[in-house]
């Protein structure tokens, strides 16, 4: 027993040591991650001989979320490390010494400045070291997902639901209908497991990173960051204010969460005759997520709703309600939402997925969502230049009883 109990220590051992190198890499990559994207914080900067925290000037800025080189005005070159390390035509090769050595000096590989606006970064070895490894990873890991012949997105939920399927069933036959042979080359898949390029109607926010959301099936509040999400519809925020337009005054009422996150969203709270409560106290109430059952149960005037928060309602709803719809039919709009959101959603990908081009990347794809406009069909008209995270703030107000008290 002795030998047998000393042989499971020893194996034990084994797959400790062999999974401690795995997991200090993980952590360096996501160090790396977090110094090259900004969230680590304001990175300390030399100028003039002093350090500063620079803040607000992040790697990706210049040089793309992708490292594959900035697109806006004096933005910077590639810097992903298979590009770094090949030399060009007007420059040598760089080592891992030199990579280091322009990031923390300010040289580049012949030894030459660069410009001003290239940061000083004071950085300690392990943070270069983090960066190189995030550098090393980056382009791999941009591409996940996408093969010559197909790219993909992840949504395992999708069969739990009706709507889900109905979401399924809409999407990929709107894609066979729109890109039969794919865009550039690729077919368009929906798949239920990772490698895949991003999500797709995902009922959990960033479930997955470093994959983008794409059409998320969770409602966005409005302070999400189009960086990391695209969606189609209204934001909660939207709809609480279209709600609040709705009436003269009344109550809020959220979990601390939510109140949390749309108070900075929704001036008309707290700037007219509407305020926060903690419950409702008469009059007309605006419940909110988890709110909405205990202000049906307490309620003894009109109550103001989302329609995505009284599909979950485990109570019967009160006779007075009124709610906000963030996916009304429009133009030759009908069918139930779900599949009107499959529609759309595959229209918007497959416009955006040309406008990404043929070596597309994540960052890129994200990106390429400014500048896509979706005429109104079934769907509320899409326009991301100027609703950046939802594409727009189109809310329908259904009034299913007497209409309370209009603003003047």
């Amino acid at each position: 027993m002795r030998s047998s109990g000393r042989a499971i220590a020893v194996l034990v051992a084994a797959i400790l040591a062999a999974a401690a190198p795995a997991a200090h890499a993980d952590a360096l990559l996501e160090r790396g991650r977090a110094l090259y994207e900004g969230t680590a914080g304001p990175l300390p900067t030399a100028i003039g001989g002093r350090t500063i925290l620079a803040r607000g000037v992040t790697c990706s800025g210049c040089h793309g979320r992708d490292a594959g080189g900035g697109r806006e005005t004096r933005a910077g070159p590639p810097i992903d490390w298979a590009t770094l390390m090949a030399a060009t035509a007007t420059r040598p090769a760089y080592d891992t010494a030199g990579v280091y050595r322009a990031t923390t000096a300010g040289l580049d590989v012949t030894g030459t400045p660069f410009a001003s606006t290239m940061p000083r970064f004071v950085l300690n070895p392990t943070d270069l070291d983090a960066l190189a490894a995030y550098l090393k990873a980056i382009a791999a890991e941009q591409r996940l997902g996408r093969t010559d012949e197909a790219i993909g997105f992840l949504a395992p939920d999708l069969a739990r639901t009706p709507a889900g399927n109905r979401f399924r069933e809409a999407f990929e036959a709107t894609v066979l209908r729109l890109a039969p042979h794919g865009v550039f080359g690729r077919r368009i898949e929906i798949v239920a497991a990772a490698p895949a390029f991003a999500t797709l109607a995902a009922p959990v926010l960033r479930a997955h990173p470093p994959m983008p959301d794409l059409f998320p099936a969770a409602p966005l509040v409005g302070d999400e960051a189009p960086g990391d999400v695209r969606g189609a519809s209204a934001s909660i925020a939207r709809q609480v204010e279209a709600l609040i337009g709705s009436a003269t005054s009344g109550c809020v009422v959220a979990a601390a969460d939510l109140r949390a996150r749309l108070a900075p969203l929704v001036d008309a709270v707290d700037g007219t005759d509407w305020r926060w409560c903690d419950a409702p106290s008469g009059g007309v109430t605006l419940a909110l997520g988890t709110a909405l059952a205990d202000a049906v149960r307490a309620a003894d005037g009109p109550v103001l709703a989302l329609a995505d928060d009284l599909v979950r309602l485990a109570v019967a709803p009160p006779d007075c309600l009124s709610v906000a719809d963030p996916h009304p039919p429009s133009g030759a709009g009908g069918g139930a939402p779900a599949e009107r959101f499959g529609t759309v959603a595959a229209e918007t990908l497959i416009e955006t997925l040309k406008l990404c081009g043929p070596d597309c990347t994540r960052a890129r794809l994200i990106e390429a969502f400014d500048a896509v406009r979706v005429p109104e069909r079934v769907w509320p008209a899409l326009d991301y230049g100027r609703q950046p995270l939802t594409g727009t703030d189109a809310v329908a107000i259904h009034h299913l009883c007497t209409p309370i008290e209009p603003s003047r």
